[in-house]
């Protein structure tokens, strides 16, 4: 993994055969990363392989956590990412951690020890997540473009007031939501601070 700032190489962290295939920085300045081994194709899955890995500011691997085993073997021909299911995803709020691993619509939160705090299955479609510093989950209902928080309690998407005009969900700023609005020509950046 290569760590870069301004366009120059600052660092180079050696995972050895573990691909990081998403990458989340926390306000501590530690690595959250969600990935896989590299291996063959004929090479069997090690369900014992932990893959989700946490590294100090300076590379170091601090802790490893949630075995292959927690998630569903994929079978030949099923999406794993992409469409209505999403795409893999991992960030970091004050003091959790929250991965969304599409094939089986899962949404985990661990505390920053990696042990499990929830376990929950996302109603699709899953389309552009955002996790605020708070540990709030935001989606964009496609199509609609309609924002929507994740309610653990029911398990369900709840939509946001549909007083705002359609837009992208960029990502977070801290608790706020950056949101794109595309015009004929330019691509505006808003802030919303949704409401507790």
């Amino acid at each position: 993994m290569i760590v870069r700032n301004a366009g120059a190489e600052q660092q180079f962290i050696d995972t050895g055969t573990y691909v990081a295939e998403r990458i989340a920085m926390a306000p501590d300045h530690t690595f959250w990363t969600l990935g896989n081994p590299r291996r063959g194709p004929f090479t069997p899955e090690d369900r014992q392989f932990r893959k989700v890995r946490r590294y100090s500011a300076d590379g170091t691997l601090v802790g490893e956590f949630l075995p292959a085993s927690l998630f569903p073997l994929v079978k030949k021909g099923q999406a794993i990412s992409g469409g209505p299911i999403g795409d893999p995803f991992i960030a970091v709020a004050q003091d959790r951690v929250g991965i969304y691993y599409p094939a089986n619509q899962s949404w985990m939160e661990l505390d920053i020890e990696g042990r499990i705090r929830g376990r929950w299955t996302l109603p699709l479609p899953v389309w552009r997540l955002a996790y605020t510093q708070a540990g709030r989950l935001f989606s964009l209902s496609p199509g609609l473009f309609r924002l929507r928080e994740f309610d653990r309690s029911s398990a369900s998407w709840k939509n946001l007031p549909p007083d705002l005009p359609p837009q992208f969900l960029l990502g977070v700023d801290g608790s706020k939501l950056m949101l794109g609005k595309a015009g004929p020509e330019n691509f505006e950046v808003l802030e919303l601070e949704p409401a507790p």
